[in-house]
């Protein structure tokens, strides 16, 4: 086996487990959390995370693609690594400050209890976060091993202390402490690889800008992918959240596992681009991605049962919309490799941007008609975010066979 092909292995199997023990042991949590503490309470604390995780995307300030990208072209020069280390972490650091300011405003306006302030570790969590680092260089191993260890840490945590209805301020407390203390752990492990060195602020927001395009498109994505969230909560109720969000969580392990791929396969298409490679593994990705739609679109009431049987999660109430999120597992897979491993491997960023910007549009046209409606459904809200996501896909693969077979 060639080394660039046991690289790619290695960062295939290194992000899938990440994006596992990040989803899929939130999931196992679920069913307890869900009984200990009550689906409103639970609902709660997930309508809270929705925000913070919204907000982390202006954290990131859409550096994370930029940062491999450089960090793959430079991993054997130690004064760039310093230099580009240190712009990210001072950049992202400066934004979590600001961004932590009107969040702790929101919370205090708005009388919510004084527990979520501590979200705002959430937000430094995504600021020194090293991911991107250990990607570029192609060591991830690790990354996952910290990582795995501490979000097993959180999980016992919360099964052993959260016991009673009143406990539900400590899972808020242990997922914000767990998420901080994982980036601070690895921050401070690479400390050997690079140094913090002292950079301008010019240069910093230069950096930064230049990434503004990613931002954008990062932006409307989490606006697609957590407003359905958002608006059932205020719209239908906090409960129903809860199941939403438990498909979302599913949805994100399977579609994690597919992009896994595109994101494994990324350095190295950036250092040697083949076609030949791309076109076999998009492919297979059609036809592994496609799967979950038809099953959803299929059997959607009997996964639905199937699940309430093994985990005590009863989603019926959601699953008229269980093809949703088929859909969505295709475009966060197949669209998410064409838009990765093509466009931005062949710097075609505006390209990219465009298909997520174009496609954001027509989704919070189509809330806005949405919200007018004097009876306000689950089933609609599925039509609004089916026709958005195939709009984002088909735009994206217009643009991906553009610049393919027309030399754009």
């Amino acid at each position: 086996m060639s080394l660039r092909n046991n690289r790619l292995i290695n960062n295939f199997i290194n992000l899938s487990v990440i994006q596992a023990a990040s989803l899929l042991l939130q999931i196992l949590i679920y069913p307890y959390l869900n009984n200990v503490i009550g689906s409103v309470n639970y609902g709660l604390i997930i309508y809270q995370q929705i925000i913070v995780l919204f907000l982390q995307v202006f954290v990131i300030f859409g550096t994370d693609l930029t940062s491999i990208s450089l960090v793959s072209k430079h991993k054997e020069n130690k004064k760039r690594l310093s230099i580009v280390f240190s712009k990210i972490i001072y950049g992202r650091t400066i934004l979590a400050t600001l961004i932590s300011f009107f969040y702790i405003i929101y919370i205090i306006k708005n009388d919510i209890s004084n527990i979520f302030l501590i979200n705002v570790f959430f937000l430094y969590e995504s600021a020194l976060s090293t991911k991107w680092f250990f990607h570029g260089i192609q060591k991830l191993r690790p990354y996952t091993l910290c990582f795995v260890i501490f979000r097993l840490l959180g999980v016992l945590s919360n099964f052993i202390l959260v016991v009673e209805i009143n406990d539900w301020e400590l899972v808020v407390l242990i997922n914000a402490l767990i998420s901080l203390l994982t980036s601070v752990v690895l921050l401070f492990n690479i400390k050997r690889k690079v140094n913090f060195v002292r950079v301008k602020i010019r240069n910093v927001i230069v950096f930064f800008l230049y990434s503004k395009e990613l931002f954008f498109t990062n932006l409307m994505s989490q606006i697609k992918d957590r407003s359905g969230g958002i608006i059932i909560a205020n719209v239908l109720g906090l409960e129903l959240l809860v199941y939403y969000d438990f498909c979302i969580k599913i949805v994100g392990v399977i579609s994690s596992f597919l992009s896994s791929v595109s994101a494994a396969c990324y350095p190295n298409f950036t250092e040697n681009f083949s076609m030949g490679s791309f076109d076999k593994i998009s492919r297979k990705l059609i036809i592994i991605s496609s799967a979950p739609f038809i099953f959803l679109f299929l059997f959607g009431r009997e996964i639905s049962q199937l699940i309430d049987y093994l985990i005590n999660i009863n989603i019926y109430p959601i699953s008229s919309i269980l093809y949703v999120f088929g859909v969505m597992i295709f475009v966060r897979s197949h669209g998410y490799y064409l838009g990765l491993c093509y466009l931005m491997v062949h710097n075609k960023k505006k390209e990219y941007s465009k298909t997520l910007i174009y496609s954001s549009v027509i989704y919070i046209a189509m809330i806005f008609l949405y919200s007018k409606q004097d009876l306000k459904t689950l089933n609609l809200l599925g039509v609004v975010l089916t026709i958005s996501l195939i709009f984002e896909y088909l735009h994206r693969y217009f643009y991906y066979y553009k610049c393919r077979f027309n030399n754009v």
